[in-house]
């Protein structure tokens, strides 16, 4: 049975833009202090969002994300699967993500058509299966119920985070999936480690590290400019200044809201070096030490 996100609206005119948050490499991160002497544990956002991230909300979502990743790889493994893009609709409209949620119930009512025609959004909204689903979504974009929710978005990573499984950032394709959970993490990640001493630009995960995500252990490329050189090179390369972190994720319970903190491993296989351990630096396959 599809599920209902919300009671069907009346038609809308044709909608031209969004409001979703763009993921960029261009997006800058205000810096706050940073110590590390060895392996830390840092505070990874300032008060003002932090007491925003409620564990009740991260708890709320996390049905409707189990839903998305159970549905997602039906979607890629089939096209035409209209049901799962439906199902897939409706996960990321309760998890907020209302841009991903137009794209998934457009792509069901393509599918009902085999994909055979291009739909105009017209079409869509009086689409007989999934129009009315559209419509409510069209009605929430024109009233400007389409923006994301940081703290919300960082409460689903936390609650995931405490139960040790916070590199499905990485594992599950956030950035293709829940583009603004991402974002939202990964605009986090990049304020907390970024200091004076070391001023970034962004934050990414290392997709060449991937026996690395594991539990709550996530491989970060960071980036103090550009994260690739030139742009009119033959093949995209990495920036000569990008370098490499292991860290792992961690949670507080603060009485109902939920602390975010990091703890930087030194050893890129994602160990943390016992007492009196040799510092290498990351050519000899060990992440560059915090300044």
């Amino acid at each position: 049975m599809l599920p209902s996100p919300v009671a069907a609206a009346d038609s809308h005119e044709e909608v031209r833009g969004t409001r979703k948050r763009a993921c960029s490499a261009d997006v800058a991160c205000c810096c706050t202090s940073f110590s590390s002497e060895g392996s830390v544990a840092a505070d990874l956002l300032d008060e003002s969002v932090e007491c925003r991230i409620l564990e009740e909300t991260g708890v709320r979502r996390l049905p409707w994300y189990e839903e998305l990743i159970k549905q997602a790889p039906n979607c890629e493994s089939d096209c035409r699967d209209w049901k799962a893009w439906a199902n897939c609709g409706a996960a990321l409209w309760h998890l907020g993500e209302k841009k991903a949620s137009w794209d998934a119930y457009s792509r069901a009512a393509h599918a009902l058509h085999g994909f055979r025609v291009e739909l105009t959004s017209c079409q869509l909204l009086a689409d007989p299966t999934v129009g009315k689903y559209l419509s409510a979504l069209d009605r929430d974009f024109r009233t400007g119920s389409w923006a994301s929710d940081e703290a919300a978005d960082l409460a689903l990573f936390a609650v995931l985070a405490t139960r040790n499984r916070a590199a499905e950032i990485c594992t599950e394709i956030w950035h293709e999936r829940l583009p603004n959970h991402y974002f939202a993490a990964m605009q986090a990640l990049c304020r907390r480690l970024c200091a004076p001493s070391r001023p970034l630009r962004q934050v990414c995960p290392d997709d060449s590290r991937m026996d690395l995500m594991k539990g709550n252990c996530l491989a970060l490329l960071l980036a103090p400019d550009n994260l690739f050189a030139a742009a009119d090179a033959k093949r995209a390369r990495l920036h000569e200044r990008v370098f490499d972190m292991i860290v792992q994720v961690d949670v507080a319970d603060t009485g109902g809201c939920l602390r975010l903190t990091l703890i930087e491993l030194s050893n890129l296989d994602g160990e943390i070096p016992g007492p009196g351990a040799p510092e290498k630096d990351a050519s000899d396959g060990w992440s560059k030490k915090s300044g």
